[in-house]
């Protein structure tokens, strides 16, 4: 599967189940596609913004250290973040197998969402008025899985695609890779 399949599907992917009583959305399908291939993030769109600029997150929390390119277009961006040895939390997570937490993986997809959402209304924004980012409250994970560790020393790249929004939330799918290797993905829904 290419990258450009794997934006077909989810756009066109419907996450409302058709089945009677399934009581919600199905995300199985997207699930898969997204443990297949990563989300492709097309254009060349200039980022002069810096991440800082783009979300209220502050060091220690602020969880990504560069935008790497971005499709308003294609509704996607991705970006990267350093995983420095000496980070506290390695220390206690766990002692002399140090592994990065999965829930901080799921936290990096949603501050570059977030990114995501805000570069938009940056972009289209009234130049007269002030800027301030719009903050993101996670309502709820539909979906998170973790097939690879995150290690101390790797740099991690993260990929998220906007699939759902409305003036109240918005979805994302989110995937954070080693290299090659999918470390994490997840479905998101924040309020913002």
């Amino acid at each position: 599967m290419t990258d450009a399949s794997i934006v077909y599907q989810i756009d066109s992917f419907n996450t409302e189940r058709n089945t009677p009583g399934a009581g919600g959305k199905d995300w199985g399908l997207l699930v898969k596609q997204l443990k297949r291939s990563p989300i492709a993030v097309g254009g060349d769109e200039d980022v002069p913004e810096t991440v800082a600029s783009l979300i209220p997150h502050r060091p220690p929390f602020l969880l990504i250290d560069k935008i790497l390119r971005v499709d308003p277009e294609g509704l996607s961006i991705s970006g990267s973040r350093y995983l420095d040895p000496q980070d506290a939390i390695f220390q206690g997570h766990f002692p002399n197998e140090p592994i990065y937490p999965g829930v901080l993986l799921i936290e990096m997809a949603a501050q570059l969402g977030l990114c995501l959402a805000n570069y938009q209304r940056y972009k289209s924004r009234d130049r007269s008025l002030p800027w301030e980012p719009l903050k993101g409250y996670f309502t709820k994970i539909h979906h998170a899985l973790f097939i690879h560790p995150a290690l101390p020393d790797q740099t991690l790249t993260i990929r998220v695609k906007i699939i759902e929004e409305d003036p109240l939330t918005i979805t994302l799918a989110g995937q954070v890779y080693h290299q090659s290797d999918l470390c994490s993905l997840s479905i998101i829904e924040a309020y913002h």
